[in-house]
């Protein structure tokens, strides 16, 4: 599993009736991309813990945007290509 890096906020577990949440915030970065992320609940009552999984697809904008001419100079009736490129961190 990817361990983020930056910084996370978690809350204390809340009961109420039959019901346990908590809540896990962080501040993905494109490395987390792809990332497994696991919920795991456990008591008493359970013979093994039940477990719940997300795979976390994290969205970013390219970057080295370029487009590129052929010809170069092109004149009137001259059929004209482009070519677009970018990468992606």
């Amino acid at each position: 599993m990817n361990t983020p890096q930056a910084i996370f906020i978690s809350t204390p577990v809340i009961t109420s009736g039959s019901s346990v949440s908590s809540e896990l915030v962080i501040r993905v970065q494109l490395t987390d991309n792809g990332a497994f992320y696991r919920c795991e609940a456990n008591n008493s009552a359970l013979k093994k813990p039940l477990s719940a999984f997300v795979r976390l697809s994290v969205r970013f904008p390219p970057a080295n945007v370029s487009i590129t001419v052929n010809p170069p100079d092109p004149r009137a009736g001259d059929n004209v290509s482009f070519s677009y490129n970018y990468l992606y961190f």
